[in-house]
C-alpha cells in the first residue's frame, strides 16, 4: 500500500476516546492513519485490525431510492485497508480485509470482502476454449479483445506467435499482481455474499452476488458524457445470485439473475441472466446469453442464445442466433472431448438443430435438423443445411433471397450497446464483405463443376448433399449476389467522391486510387475484424519478431487494421472487377463501372424483389392470424420498398455523374 505520509496523522487521545465511546475498537490504535481533516463523528461499532487508512467522512450520499446517508463506517470489521474520502460501509457480516476503497464508493449489507495472498484478479487466468482437453488455450486479461483470443486459438500451429501472445499477457497479469485489492469510485457494493480476490473498476455496481472469486470488473472511458461524473464510465456489473469465478467482466458487461461461471471472459456489453451457465469460454461484444448453458465456446459478437435446452459446446461463432434445443456435440468417448467446429458469422440454428463436430458452417447458413457427417461448408455461404432421411442438404444460397439476412444485417450496429470510447472489438458490420465474397467466388468455382456433370443428380460436398436444381438455382444467386456486392461498393465510393467534389476529369483517378497495393482475394474473419490474408500474414510476423511492446499496444494496432478496412476492401473489388473483365486494375476504363452499374441497379432489382416477396409472404402470414381489424404495415419492408424505388434513380444518376 503506497501511502504519502504528509498527507495521514495519527489519531489523536481524544479522538481515540470519542471511538472507543462510539463502540470502536482496535488492536493497535497506533497502526490507524486518519485524513488531516479527519472527524471521528461517523464512525459507529467498527473494529479495525492491521494497518488502516481513513479518509474524511460526512457527506451525503444517496442509496438506491433516493435514501439519503452520510459517508462513513458503520457496524463493520476493517483489516488491513485503505478507505478515500466520503466512502459509506455499513453492515458487513464479517469484514474487509486487504483493499483500498475509492471515493465515493457504496458498501452496504455483504457478508465478506477480502484479498487472499497475492492475486492477478483473473488476469493470466487460462481458457480451455474450443478443446475442453487444453489444445487452444486462450490466456484472458483485461484489455482482450476478440481479436487476440481468435489468435491464441486459432493459430496454435504457429509456436512462436502463441508464445509471444502468452508472454505479453503473463507481462501485464505481472503487473497488476497485487496483496492489495482494489475498489474504484464511486463504486456500489450491495446485498453480496463472499468477494474474494476481486478489482471493481470506477462505477460498478455488484448488487445481491453470491460469490465471486478472482476476477475482475472493468470500467473505461465512455463516448457519450453529461454532468454527472458516473456517466463518463463504460462500468460492467453484477447482479442477484451469481456465481463467478476466474473471471474478467469487461466494460459494459452484465452478468446477473444466477448466472453461474468459471474461467470466462465477458466482453463489452454482453450480457449473461435468467441462470445461463459456461465455463471455460469466452463471450465478446453485445452477445446475449439466457437460460442455456455453454462450455469451450468461442462466442465471438453478437452471438445470442436464449433458451434453456441450448448448448453451446467446442464451438467458434459470431453474429449467430441459436434456437431452442440446438447442440453439438465435441468428442467421440474415445480420445475425450477435443473436437471443435466453427459457424461463421451469421449462422441461425432452428429448434433442436444438432451438429457433430469437427464440421465448418458457412456464413449466414441456417441450420436445421440434425448433421452427423461432420460438415464443412464454408465455401457455401448464405446457405439453408436442412436434414432429410438422414441425410445433410446443402441449398446454397437461399439466404440471400430471405429478408431475414437483410435484417440481421441492419440491426447489429443498431443494437450495439457499447458506450466505450475506444471498444476492444473491431467490428466490420456488412453482409457481403471481402469475405464472403471470396467464399462466394469459390462456391460458384464448384458448383459450375457440378452442373457440367450432366449424369449426377446430386453431389457429395464434404458430408452433405447438393441437387442438382439447387446447384443451378445456387450458381444464379451468387452470381447476383457477387453484382450486388461490387455495385453496392461502387455506388459508396461514388457518393464519397461527389460529397467532396471530385470533378468528371478525375473520376477514374480517384477510383482506381485505393491508396494501397494489391491484396490477397483470401481474407479472415477475426471474429469481427476483416482483413485480408495477405496484410495478416505481415501482422502475425511482427508480433512473432517481438514489434509489439506490449498487450495493450497490440489492441491499439486492432485499431489500425480496422481503419485500414474500406481501402482493403474497395482495393478488393477493383481486383474483383478487373479479373471479371479480364484486365488489370490500372487498365481499368469509366466504360467498365458503367457496365457495373448497370448490373448492380439489375441484380438489386432481383435482390430486392425476392426479399420483398419473403416479407410479403410473412405479413400476410401475420395478418391472416392477428387479432386487428385492419392490417397493419411493417416498418422494416415499407423502408426496403422505398429502396427499391429507388434504385433506378441512383444508377441514372451516377451514370450522369461519370459522364458529367
Amino acid at each position: 500500500m503506497q501511502v504519502i505520509m504528509e498527507d495521514w496523522r495519527n489519531l489523536t487521545s481524544e479522538e481515540i476516546l470519542q471511538l472507543q465511546a462510539q463502540n470502536c475498537t482496535a488492536d493497535q490504535w497506533n497502526q490507524l492513519k486518519v485524513s488531516l481533516d479527519f472527524s471521528t463523528s461517523n464512525i459507529l461499532e467498527t473494529s479495525f485490525s492491521g494497518d488502516v487508512y481513513l479518509g474524511r467522512f460526512g457527506k451525503r450520499l444517496y442509496l438506491s431510492g433516493g435514501v439519503p446517508v452520510e459517508s462513513g463506517i458503520y457496524c463493520a470489521r476493517i483489516h488491513n485497508c485503505r478507505i478515500s474520502d466520503d466512502v459509506y460501509i455499513s453492515r458487513v457480516n464479517r469484514y474487509i480485509a486487504n483493499y483500498s476503497i475509492g471515493e465515493g464508493s457504496i458498501i452496504e449489507n455483504v457478508d465478506c470482502i477480502y484479498t487472499e495472498g497475492e492475486s492477478r484478479f483473473g488476469n493470466g487466468t487460462v481458457v480451455s476454449v474450443l478443446d475442453e482437453t487444453g489444445g487452444t488455450p486462450v490466456t484472458m486479461y483485461n484489455g482482450l479483445s476478440a481479436h487476440t483470443a481468435y489468435l491464441m486459438a486459432m493459430y496454435t500451429h504457429r509456436p512462436e506467435l502463441s508464445e509471444t501472445l502468452n508472454k505479453m499477457i503473463h507481462h501485464y497479469a505481472k503487473s497488476v499482481q497485487s496483496t492489495l485489492g482494489h475498489i474504484g469510485k464511486a463504486c456500489c457494493i450491495r446485498n453480496t455474499g463472499t468477494i474474494r480476490n476481486v478489482n471493481v473498476g470506477d462505477g460498478c455496481e455488484i448488487d445481491g452476488a453470491s460469490v465471486l472469486d478472482d476476477g475482475s470488473l472493468c470500467s473505461g472511458a465512455s463516448a457519450f458524457s453529461d454532468e454527472k461524473a458516473e456517466s463518463l464510465l463504460a462500468f460492467a456489473s453484477v447482479g442477484a445470485n451469481v456465481i463467478a469465478r476466474h473471471f474478467i467482466l469487461a466494460p459494459g458487461a452484465v452478468i446477473k439473475d444466477g448466472a453461474q461461471i468459471e474461467r470466462c471472459f465477458i466482453g463489452e456489453a454482453a450480457e449473461l441472466s435468467h441462470g445461463f451457465s459456461a465455463h471455460d469460454s469466452l463471450f465478446f461484444a453485445n452477445c446475449q446469453m439466457e437460460s442455456g448453458e455453454a462450455c469451450a465456446s468461442f462466442a465471438g459478437p453478437y452471438t445470442v442464445s436464449m433458451h434453456k435446452s441450448t448448448l453451446l459446446v467446442g464451438g467458434m461463432f459470431s453474429f449467430c442466433n441459436f434456437g431452442s434445443g440446438t447442440n453439438q456435440s465435441n468428442h467421440f468417448y474415445k480420445l475425450g472431448p477435443m473436437h471443435s467446429g466453427v459457424c461463421e458469422r451469421g449462422c441461425k440454428t432452428g429448434s433442436d438443430a444438432y451438429i457433430l463436430w469437427p464440421g465448418r458452417i458457412g456464413a449466414f447458413t441456417f441450420i436445421k435438423g440434425r448433421h452427423t457427417n461432420n460438415v464443412d461448408s464454408r465455401n457455401f455461404p448464405f446457405s439453408y443445411l436442412l436434414e432429410d432421411g438422414g441425410k445433410s442438404w446443402l441449398y446454397p444460397g437461399a439466404s440471400l433471397r430471405s429478408i431475414g439476412t437483410l435484417r440481421d444485417e441492419l440491426k447489429w450496429p443498431q443494437r450495439d450497446k457499447r458506450t466505450s470510447l475506444l471498444p476492444l472489438d473491431k467490428i466490420c458490420f456488412e453482409m457481403l464483405n471481402p469475405q464472403t465474397a471470396d467464399t462466394i467466388r469459390l462456391g460458384l468455382e464448384a458448383l459450375d463443376e457440378f452442373i457440367t456433370d450432366n449424369s449426377a443428380s446430386e453431389y457429395p460436398v464434404n458430408g452433405a448433399f447438393i441437387r442438382k436444381s439447387s446447384a443451378i438455382k445456387g450458381r444464379k444467386l451468387y452470381q447476383n449476389a457477387l453484382q450486388v456486392y461490387m455495385g453496392s461498393a461502387l455506388v459508396k465510393k461514388l457518393e464519397h467522391l461527389e460529397s467532396n467534389e471530385i470533378a468528371s476529369e478525375d473520376i477514374l483517378s480517384a477510383l482506381l486510387n485505393s491508396s494501397v497495393h494489391p491484396v490477397s482475394e483470401s481474407w479472415t474473419d477475426l471474429s469481427g475484424l476483416l482483413v485480408p490474408d495477405s496484410e495478416l500474414s505481415v501482422f502475425l510476423a511482427a508480433i512473432e519478431k517481438g514489434k509489439m511492446e506490449s498487450a495493450m499496444s497490440l489492441e491499439l494496432e486492432w485499431n489500425k487494421l480496422f481503419n485500414s478496412y474500406d481501402q482493403w476492401s474497395w482495393q478488393s473489388v477493383l481486383q474483383l472487377l478487373a479479373k471479371q473483365n479480364m484486365k488489370s486494375v490500372n487498365e481499368l476504363e469509366l466504360s467498365d463501372f458503367m457496365t457495373l452499374l448497370d448490373a448492380w441497379k439489375d441484380a438489386m432489382d432481383i435482390f430486392y424483389k425476392q426479399m420483398m416477396a419473403d416479407g410479403a409472404l410473412e405479413m400476410s402470414m401475420v395478418q391472416r392470424f392477428s387479432l386487428r381489424e385492419k392490417p397493419f404495415s411493417h416498418s422494416f419492408t415499407d423502408a426496403l420498398k422505398l429502396s427499391l424505388e429507388e434504385l433506378p434513380f441512383k444508377a441514372t444518376h451516377f451514370k450522369k455523374y461519370i459522364l458529367a
